[in-house]
């Protein structure tokens, strides 16, 4: 990608921020993130040491959340 390239991409996204889609889509991500792990964080420990697969989704989720957050990152910030 060219630098001209990553500019415009980068005009756009933040273009696209501004908008009320673009709050809205980030204030359910925050929620989902905060809910996913709030729960998980409260659960019983020996609940979760008779199940490792429950661990894993733990993980798995969370994972996940932390590679959303990560491209969004580098989407706003690392294409200016």
């Amino acid at each position: 990608m060219t630098d001209t390239e990553r500019k415009d991409l980068a005009q756009a996204y933040q273009l696209m921020m501004q908008s009320a889609a673009w709050k809205h889509f980030e204030a359910s991500l925050n929620l989902i993130a905060e809910k996913a792990t709030k729960d998980e964080d409260s659960i019983d420990t020996l609940i979760l040491a008779e199940s490792i697969g429950f661990i894993g989704e733990c993980r798995g989720r969370r994972a996940a959340i932390h590679k959303i957050r990560s491209n969004l990152s580098y989407v706003l910030e690392g294409l200016k």
